[in-house]
């Protein structure tokens, strides 16, 4: 753009110093000639800042329809286990299936009640895993033990939807629900500092799924580590003789 500059400016001088310029004061001719780079200028920088924008809209755009279809694979997986629970309990315990289809319901208004936004407050989150834990505490029972540790503060925190969800699903599958004596799960959130905070589940498993393989490694978990800034962010591991899954999230 600097070359093209340049040269409308050569362009001008020719006029500038003869012909029906020549009696033009040289201040004003200087004047004109840098209205002109001017308008020049501002000209080309609108083209360019016009195609920036578009270029950013595109840019969110894409990452709108990737975390749509990021979602909408999550979805089906948590209904289709609750459904699981509903199909054992119609035979064996006809009143329990009636309050799990009425829990089951309520779970399907809030999927549907979900924004399409990216992230949503951490409060809305808990709400919705607390649906979900009712149905499978119907399906448990006492087996079945929730432990919540969340500041008060960091319940307005933003998160990708559905993500807590997924790391509960995984700690009742294979850390209670896998174990005949059942157990706890506990879901907290702490700060970490620098504006990151580690949202997660623990659970009393071992760390494995029951036949030798290591849980968290389906559809659901790597779904999650694509939404996530960084596929690290996502952690595992055995702490404090408890199964851990956890993610790191900057508040916004």
């Amino acid at each position: 753009m600097g070359d093209a500059l340049a040269q409308a400016h050569n362009a001008l001088i020719p006029h500038v110093g003869g012909g029906p310029w020549s009696g033009t004061p040289r201040t004003f001719q200087g004047f004109l000639v840098a209205c002109i780079l001017t308008l020049l200028f501002a000209f080309f920088f609108n083209r360019i800042e016009r195609h920036r924008q578009e270029a950013e809209e595109q840019r969110r755009f894409a990452e709108a329809a990737q975390e749509a279809a990021l979602r909408s694979r999550l979805v089906p997986h948590f209904i289709f286990n609750a459904l699981n629970t509903l199909h054992a309990q119609i035979q064996g315990d006809p009143k329990g299936a009636e309050a799990t289809t009425e829990r089951l319901a309520d779970l399907f208004r809030q999927v549907l009640a979900l924004s399409d936004d990216a992230t949503i407050p951490l409060k809305q989150e808990l709400a919705f895993v607390e649906a979900y834990l009712g149905i499978e505490q119907a399906r448990l029972g006492e087996r079945l033990k929730v432990v919540v540790e969340v500041p008060e503060d960091l319940e307005t925190m933003l998160i990708p939807p559905l993500s807590l969800q997924v790391l509960v699903e995984n700690a009742v599958k294979h850390g209670v629900a896998a174990r005949e004596q059942g157990g706890e799960i506990r879901i907290f959130a702490d700060r970490l500092g620098d504006g990151v905070v580690q949202v997660g589940v623990d659970d009393p498993g071992d760390g494995s799924s029951g036949n030798g393989s290591l849980p968290g490694t389906g559809t659901a978990l790597d779904t999650l580590r694509q939404r996530l800034e960084k596929p690290e962010d996502l952690a595992m591991g055995l702490v404090g003789g408890r199964h851990r899954v956890s993610f790191r999230w900057r508040l916004a």
